[in-house]
């Protein structure tokens, strides 16, 4: 049984929110930041005053400095604790929903909200710091399961009313939400809840973390305090591939070896696209694009170590490239899945890089597996969408 509670939150004026949510993803960070009001103020000062370096006193001090003082102007507004239900929607047309709610630490270190990938403990460290000295966090985590029909009821019958506040941000996408606070509708969601036996971690590990680190570094009640969550089924995310990114300029022939010694099937494409589908990995350097298979996976391998992600990392880097744990190697870097391709052929012939990996996507269902076995995958295995705002809905403690 999952525990749920209502989450007190700062949310952005109304009239302003566009200005004030920001997103990392943006193209210009720094522009966005010379907004007087924009909370990229509060999470990246170092954009207002140059020379901030990141988890330092400074930076944190600039940081709480900045939050106060869009609070105290009602940039920042602070709402009573509340459920709220949030949507959504691509340029394309693509629509996201769920549920913002607090989730109780005492269920993260019970296991009941599972994780897939490890977290960094300076940077967990860092972040619970950062919460404590702000006494709040500023973007809910993504988490995911298979929702009951009667939550999934509820969305039609919130969406035909008025939205708290609405805006589009400079990406084009579109964001609403609604302040659930009659208490009908606020049992009807709780209890709902009740039925779910575990939550998935899609996005934010480290925020899931320190947030119950800093819960109980603080001493507040596990079971009634932990982590700002957006929840979705699990069947509505967005699942998409980090590529490998090496500086190493390895020949062609050593792929072709290496790949042959570990019992991989290679070939040569005439084109610099082919089909990713599970099971095929494609390789691209400045001389030309390789499609390489792993063979048959072995029943001694377990739900991690047989992706396509793991095999890779685990059976050709560290021939090909001397890369045994791409954790901690500066030789290997990560680009989200859909980067387009004339980006991945420009720093291929401008020498950037050596060789680019482009790996399928991990399925939602092996992410659960790998969960549910107390197993990590390799870094950056998922990009997984919705990315949320920040500002947009900024968790208050007590």
């Amino acid at each position: 049984m999952m525990r749920i509670f209502p989450v007190a939150t700062f949310t952005p004026n109304p009239e302003n929110a566009g200005a004030i949510c920001c997103t990392t993803q943006a193209p210009d960070l720094a522009e966005l930041a010379r907004h007087p009001d924009s909370y990229l103020r509060v999470v990246k000062p170092q954009f207002v005053e140059p020379g901030l370096r990141p988890g330092t006193d400074e930076f944190l001090q600039a940081s709480a400095e900045n939050f106060n003082e869009l609070v105290r102007r009602n940039v920042m507004q602070i709402q009573e604790p509340a459920f709220w239900f949030y949507k959504q929607t691509l340029p394309e047309g693509t629509e996201f929903l769920g549920w913002i709610v607090g989730v109780s630490a005492l269920d993260y270190e019970e296991g009941k909200i599972k994780k897939h990938e490890n977290t960094i403990k300076e940077k967990e460290n860092r972040l619970a710091k950062h919460i404590g000295l702000l006494k709040s966090v500023a973007e809910p985590v993504l988490l995911a399961a298979s929702l009951p029909n009667e939550l999934k009821s509820l969305g039609p019958e919130i969406q035909s009313m008025a939205a708290s506040f609405a805006f589009t941000d400079v990406l084009g996408r579109k964001h609403e939400v609604w302040k659930i606070v009659d208490a009908g509708m606020m049992d009807s969601i709780r209890n709902s809840f009740t039925g779910i036996e575990a939550l998935y971690i899609a996005d934010g590990h480290h925020r899931t973390a320190a947030s119950s680190l800093y819960v109980r570094e603080a001493g507040l009640d596990p079971a009634m305090n932990g982590v700002m969550a957006f929840v979705m089924d699990k069947n509505s995310l967005s699942v998409k591939s980090f590529h490998r990114l090496i500086t190493v300029q390895a020949p062609a022939w050593k792929l072709e070896e290496t790949c042959r010694i570990k019992g991989w099937k290679v070939e040569r494409l005439k084109e610099k696209s082919g089909r990713i589908v599970a099971g095929t990995i494609l390789a691209h350097s400045a001389d030309g694009t390789y499609q390489i298979r792993p063979e048959r996976t072995s029943p001694q391998l377990d739900e991690a170590a047989s992706l396509d992600v793991a095999r890779l990392e685990t059976e050709i880097f560290p021939a090909l490239f001397g890369i045994e744990n791409s954790r901690v190697d500066s030789r290997i870097s990560f680009l989200r899945g859909d980067t387009k391709p004339e980006v991945l052929d420009e720093m291929l012939n401008a020498g950037k890089v050596g060789w680019i990996f482009e790996v399928a996507p991990n399925t939602m269902e092996q992410i659960e597996k790998v969960a549910d076995a107390g197993l990590v995958m390799p870094p950056k295995s998922t990009w997984v969408e919705p990315k949320l705002m920040t500002g947009m809905m900024v968790m208050r403690y007590p």
